[in-house]
C-alpha cells in the first residue's frame, strides 16, 4: 500500500485529538504533509475535497457569525471555553490540503488549559481554520437564531453541513482506507 510505505505509520485520531506539546504537534504535521506530498493520486482528491469543505464553510460563516454576535454576550456557558475541543485528523488533512498555514499548535498543551486561540474578542482563527467542532456546533441560543431563518436558508444550511461532513469522511478514508464511513 503506497500510503503506509510513505509514512512511518498511519496516524490515528487519538494521536492528534488531545493536548500536545509544540514539538509533537510539528512532528504530526510533518507526517501528514509528507503523506499528502507522496503522490498526485493522494494530493489531487484531497485538495479538491478540501476546497469543497472550504467553500461550504465560507457560505456558512456569515450565518454563524450573526448567531455568535446575537448570542455571545448572553451565553451562560460559552462552548469556546470547553476544555475538550481539539483539532482532529480530518481537520489536519483538510488544512494541509489547502494553500494555507497550519495553526501553530493544538488548541491546548495540557489537559484543562483554555483554548490557545480564544481571546476576549473570540477566536483568532478564521472559521475555515478552526477545529471542525468549532465550525458547526450550535448552542440553544444559536438554534433560536437559526429558527428565525427562512426555511430555504435552513435547508441550505443543513445541506452544506452534511456536505462538509461527507468530504471530511472522504479525506479520512483516503488517508486510512480501513477507517470506513
Amino acid at each position: 500500500m503506497v500510503q503506509k510505505n510513505r509514512v512511518e505509520r498511519l496516524l490515528a485520531d487519538e494521536d492528534i485529538r488531545r493536548p500536545l506539546l509544540p514539538l509533537r504537534w510539528q512532528q504530526l504535521n510533518k507526517i501528514i504533509c509528507s503523506w499528502l506530498g507522496s503522490s498526485d493520486d493522494i494530493a489531487r482528491p484531497a485538495q479538491a475535497w478540501s476546497r469543497v469543505i472550504k467553500e461550504n464553510l465560507e457560505w456558512l460563516d456569515p450565518l454563524f457569525q450573526g448567531y455568535v454576535e446575537a448570542s455571545y454576550r448572553h451565553c451562560p456557558d460559552p462552548c469556546c471555553q470547553a476544555t475538550n475541543i481539539f483539532f482532529d485528523l480530518a481537520d489536519l488533512l483538510y488544512l494541509h490540503s489547502l494553500p494555507a498555514s497550519i495553526p501553530d499548535s493544538q488548541t491546548r498543551i495540557s489537559n484543562g488549559d483554555p483554548c490557545l486561540y480564544l481571546t476576549e474578542q473570540g477566536c483568532v482563527l478564521p472559521r475555515i481554520h478552526r477545529p471542525h467542532i468549532c465550525t458547526w456546533f450550535m448552542c440553544d441560543l444559536h438554534y433560536e437564531c437559526f429558527g428565525a431563518e427562512q426555511p430555504k436558508i435552513q435547508r441550505e444550511f443543513v445541506r452544506r453541513l452534511e456536505k462538509i461532513r461527507h468530504h471530511r469522511q472522504k479525506l479520512t478514508h483516503l488517508y486510512d482506507p480501513g477507517a470506513g464511513f
